[in-house]
Order: structure tokens, then C-alpha cells, then sequence
């Protein structure tokens, strides 16, 4: 059928207009079949939990009807077809006669002796199935980005509806590895728009769900490294690790309490790791949080992510700050510009010294001094410079393990291209007081083939022009150029595709007051990837 039929026979079902599908149902449910049986399934009191769980109720319904004999063997065919990318012959792993079989299954197409699931939706469920039964050891999906690449819409069905006790083996699996990519499953399995009304939890599961919560926080923390720190900012001096702290689940008629509860001071012992609400918490640290009552089986997963995230987002400026414990761009910006090593030129407002300062000695008309030109475009060329660095030093120490997922680290080496614009003395307007500041606008181009090509000699580099209005004209006029540059870059590398970055110009101010104008355009780059991947939420704290 048609996109425009199977949407008339899906609202005819239905009885309504059904929500807006992702791509791989959009294509299904062209078969009128499946478009039956989405429309009945998206409707039924019961919901689903998103489009992966939506799949996994239609392609059961499908196989069942089938016959249950040939689903050991549609398994294999699913394991060979997602590793391989391509349609195999079933006598890799079967008899003659149930080949035979396998290519005259309605849910496979074939060409010759070869044969491949007609629908990816097919592939991915049988795939996840073997996965559930054994059949598939994850740890070796997970051995580069471009394996995690084919089996991740695999994973997305698990999680949306696998059982329990086998999928939170498989997430933590993932989660320890690249809690990027974890956390890219968790959002393809909720997209789609469909939910669930009804919870399953129940009060009496107080006990079970705060294993899975603690089992679910132990893989992220592993994962999360540096960055894990900010669960523990709130339990400073009382508690060294997980172990220190025990967990209280309180299960309502729609919300869940969740509470981290650290030992008392001096107090000897362990806690135990799961405890009963109601007991006696006075005078001990405590952290608290309500949710509404998660829908799906796999709920705990997105749970403890967004605690996480609000850990990581409101703890965020003081993980950066913190990598100046280290030698590096955050640790240069926050001692260069102390009033002792400011010089004797001007005023200690005008910091750091570790670019370039004034070249214009201070007056009566620039009490702080000035710039020439010339010497401004020395100064935001050296913080650009720098960012590039203090990002790549960020990296490193803070997300480790999210190497393939985060959109910035993916375009490098880049090279910093863009415009400066500043001319000295120029009237900076009714509401600008103090030193002045220079205008920038720039964007980041891919010097290598393709992302995260290890074979490149290039590095970094910086191309600022200065006053320049053909180059002003190029950053804004010539978007849809730039912007075509930038998706054949991503198209090097599918693999990467669900985690680039958006293709964004930047205009902005640089202040010769900022005293950490390189961190602040670093990390402001690793917030925005961080927030892809829903890492961090709201507002990026200013340093």
C-alpha cells in the first residue's frame, strides 16, 4: 500500500488517527497485514511502551501464525543476516529440507540459495530473540561502534520488551562499555509517542525494583567513570562509593520514591543495600526523589538515567573545574589570571595573560586599555586555539568511554573557520561598560575523510579571518554550501550517523574580562553533546 492507504486502514482499525511512526514502521505497515495489526496493538487498553515494544507484539502475533518450528532456525538466519549485512544461505546452519523451508517462509525473501528477512522488523525480532535464548554472547557486539551499529535496533526491542532478569544483563553490559550508546537505545525505545496507561509496579515490589535501581546505578557508574563523580557530590565525607550507601524504594499509586541514604558519621558497619521505608533516616545524609509510576518492563533503565542526569547537569561546572587538578587549558585559565601575574599594562579585570593583553596603553577614554586590530585577532585566535585543546583534554578525562557517541569528537581534527570582528575605539553602544570586546563568528569544519579516521596526519587548525565581510558573507549566505560539506562528511561513516552533531554557525561576544574563555567554548561543546545523548538537561551552568 501506499503511505496515505496504510494510513486509512490504520485509523479505520483503529477507530482514530494513529501517531506519527518512526521510519522502520512507517515502511512496514505498508503491508496491510502489519497495519492491522499496529493499529490494534497502538489502541488496546493496554498500550505499549514505544515503537520497538510496538514491534515486538506484531512480529510475535506474525510468527505464531506461522508455525513454531522454523523460529531456531529464523534465529540463526537473524544472527548471520544483522552480523554479516547481507542475505546468506540457511545451509550455513541448517539441514537441506529446513533451507527449504526457510526460503519459503513468507517472512523471508531470497534470491537463489541465499535468503534475508523481508522486513528489518523481522530480523531485529528474531535477532533479539536469540539474543534472550543464549544464542548470542553481547560482549563481542560491543567490540567497536560499527558492530554496536548493526545489532543497536536489535537491542532497542530488547529493552522495550524483553525479559527483565536477561535484558539488565544485556544493559549493563552495554552501559559499562559506552553509556553513550546505552543511552541512545534508551531514547529510540521510548520515541514513537506511544505509552502505556497503566504501571505494573506495585507496592509489595519495593524490594525487587530497588535491586534492579541499584544493579541498573553500579553499570552506569562503571561506565559514567569521571563523570559519576557528581552522584557522589552529595554524599561528600560520608561515603567513598556505592557500597557505603544503601537504597529505600517506596512504591505509591503513581509515584516512586527513590532514596540514596549515606551512613551516619562515625557509625560502624555497612548498611544493608536494600532498606524498607519507614525506617529511621534522622541524621543521615540523604537524597530523595519522586517519579511518576515508569511504564514498561525495562523502565529501570531510563529511571536511573535521568537521576543521573540531573547529577551530572547540576554538578557539571564543578566536574569541569575539577579536571584542573590535571596540567591543561582548565588549570593554564584559572591561575594565569590571578592579580600577581597580570603584569603592568592595565587593570587585573583584564585577564587572563595567557593570551594575548592590550597593546594600547590605558587612558583617560579606555581606562583598561585597548586593542589594536591586529592584536584582538591575536587574542580569539590563541582562545580558539586553546579550546580545540581543552575540548580533546575534557574528553579524556571526563567522558572516557564515550568515544563514538559524542557529536563534537566525531568531526575532529577540525578546523576552526570563521570571521573576528574589531575595530578599536568604535562605540560600543549606550549599555557597554568596560574593556572592548570583540565580535566572532565560527563554525566547525571536518579536516579528515570521515569521522574518527584513525589514518589521518591532520590536526586542528585555526582560520580567522579578521574584518573580513566576504568571509562574514560566507558564514551566513553560503549555510546550505557549508551544510552540504557537512552531511557528505557524516555520510563517510553510517555508523556515527545517530550521534553527529547539528550543523550550527555561531555568533557570539569575546570579553577580555573572561577569565576562562577557552574552557567556557570547550565545555559549552561538551554540554551540547552531553544533551544529545540526554546526558545533561536544562540551562549549561556558566563557569
Amino acid at each position: 500500500m501506499t503511505d496515505a492507504q496504510a494510513a486509512e486502514l490504520m485509523s479505520a482499525v483503529a477507530g482514530r488517527p494513529i501517531p506519527p511512526l518512526g521510519a522502520q514502521l512507517t515502511k512496514s505497515v505498508r503491508r496491510p497485514l502489519f497495519a492491522v495489526l499496529t493499529a490494534s496493538h497502538a489502541t488496546a487498553n493496554d498500550g505499549v511502551t514505544g515503537t520497538s515494544e510496538l514491534i515486538d507484539r506484531v512480529v510475535e502475533q506474525i510468527v505464531e501464525s506461522e508455525g513454531m518450528e522454523l523460529i531456531p532456525y529464523l534465529m540463526e538466519l537473524a544472527i548471520e543476516t544483522v552480523s554479516t549485512g547481507k542475505a546468506v544461505d540457511p545451509t550455513r546452519f541448517a539441514s537441506l529440507e529446513i533451507a527449504s523451508k526457510i526460503r519459503k517462509s513468507p517472512l523471508v525473501t531470497g534470491a537463489g540459495k541465499t535468503c534475508a528477512f523481508s522486513l528489518a522488523t523481522f530480523e531485529q525480532w528474531f535477532a533479539a530473540q536469540a539474543i534472550l535464548d543464549g544464542k548470542v554472547d553481547v560482549v563481542p557486539l560491543l567490540s567497536s561502534m560499527r558492530s554496536f551499529d548493526r545489532w543497536k535496533y536489535v537491542f532497542s526491542i530488547l529493552l522495550a520488551a524483553g525479559e527483565p532478569t536477561k535484558v539488565d544483563l544485556v544493559m549493563a553490559d552495554i552501559a559499562r562499555w559506552n553509556p553513550g550508546a546505552a543511552a541512545w537505545i534508551i531514547k529510540e525505545t521510548e520515541r514513537g509517542g506511544l505509552t502505556r496507561h497503566i504501571s505494573e509496579l506495585e507496592e509489595s515490589d519495593w524490594e525487587s525494583a530497588g535491586h534492579r535501581i541499584r544493579y541498573a546505578q553500579a553499570a552506569w557508574l562503571a561506565g559514567l567513570g569521571p563523570l559519576g563523580q557528581a552522584f557522589f557530590s552529595s554524599f561528600a565525607g560520608v561515603a567513598s562509593g556505592l557500597d557505603d550507601i544503601a537504597l529505600s524504594v517506596r512504591i505509591g499509586r503513581s509515584k516512586i520514591a527513590v532514596s540514596w541514604i549515606a551512613p551516619r558519621d562515625g557509625e560502624t558497619g555497612s548498611l544493608p543495600e536494600i532498606i524498607k521505608a519507614g525506617h529511621d533516616f534522622e541524621y543521615r545524609v540523604m537524597v530523595m526523589r519522586q517519579h511518576a509510576l515508569p511504564t514498561g518492563v525495562n523502565w529501570v533503565w531510563a529511571l536511573t538515567q535521568s537521576y543521573l542526569r540531573d547529577d551530572i547537569s547540576s554538578s557539571f561546572k564543578n566536574l569541569i573545574l575539577g579536571t584542573a587538578t590535571e596540567p591543561g587549558i582548565v588549570r593554564d585559565e584559572l591561575t594565569s589570571g590571578s592579580p600577581e601575574t597580570i603584569g603592568t599594562w592595565g587593570s587585573t579585570m583584564i585577564t587572563p595573560q595567557l593570551y594575548p593583553g592590550p597593546d594600547i596603553s590605558p587612558s583617560q577614554e579606555d581606562p583598561w586599555g585597548n586593542f589594536t586590530a591586529r592584536r584582538m585577532h591575536e587574542r580569539v585566535c590563541a582562545i580558539a586555539t586553546a579550546a580545540l585543546q581543552c575540548y580533546h583534554e575534557l574528553v579524556e578525562r571526563l567522558v572516557p568511554n564515550f568515544t563514538g557517541t559524542l557529536g563534537t569528537q566525531g568531526l575532529f581534527p577540525v578546523e576552526f573557520f570563521g570571521d573576528v570582528n574589531f575595530t578599536p575605539g568604535e562605540d560600543q553602544g549606550a549599555f557597554s561598560f568596560g574593556p572592548p570586546e570583540a565580535g566572532l563568528g565560527w563554525t566547525l569544519r571536518a579536516r579528515a575523510s570521515s569521522p574518527f579516521d584513525e589514518a589521518t596526519a591532520l590536526s586542528n587548525t585555526v582560520n580567522l579571518t579578521l574584518n573580513d565581510e566576504k568571509r562574514s558573507a560566507e558564514m551566513s549566505d553560503d549555510r546550505d554550501v557549508q551544510y552540504a560539506q557537512f552531511q557528505a562528511y557524516m555520510a563517510q561513516s553510517p555508523e556515527f550517523a545517530e550521534f553527529a552533531p547539528s550543523f550550527s554557525t555561531v555568533s557570539q561576544r569575546v570579553s577580555p574580562t573572561e577569565s576562562t574563555p577557552a574552557t567556557g567554548l570547550a565545555s559549552g561543546l561538551l554540554w551540547g553533546d552531553l544533551e544529545k545523548l540526554n546526558w545533561v538537561s536544562g540551562q549549561r551552568p556558566l563557569l
